[in-house]
């Protein structure tokens, strides 16, 4: 089944294979569907429901969460909490990206990964929950 899928930040003709899988027309079943999409326009496709397009986000900026996260530390996780409150600031900014804004999708990725990251060592560290920490 052929057709057309708009987006705020293009226009592309898609196809769904056998298997149901997006694919852009033209480009074939490759490994990597999104590797020519920018990151603007894979977080619309992630916005719109598209489950690959929000892997192939997670999967294109893991690395750079590790990034965010170095110098951080978390008094009562480990380094692996960190990394997955910064994957739940990407997750937000993948959902809530507006490529009308004049921004980057990378800079607004950027302020809300280390954003979370920061307020989930604030949370560590608040007073209320120091009781519980010191129990265990």
């Amino acid at each position: 089944m052929a057709g057309s899928f708009s987006c705020s930040a293009g226009l592309f003709d898609i196809y769904y294979e056998n298997t149901g899988s997006l694919c852009f027309a033209g480009e074939g079943i490759v490994t990597d569907r999104f590797s020519d999409t920018s990151d603007d326009t894979l977080a619309c496709l992630a916005q719109k429901g598209s489950g690959e397009a929000m892997t192939a986000m997670m999967n294109r900026y893991t690395g750079y969460v590790w990034d965010c996260m170095t110098g951080y530390f978390l008094s009562n996780g480990n380094q692996d909490d960190l990394f997955q409150e910064g994957m739940i600031g990407l997750w937000y900014a993948t959902l809530h990206f507006n490529p009308n804004k004049n921004a980057a999708f990378r800079t607004f990725a950027q302020r809300c990964i280390k954003g979370a990251i920061k307020n989930a060592i604030a949370s560590s560290q608040a007073k209320k929950s120091r009781v519980l920490t010191d129990a265990l």
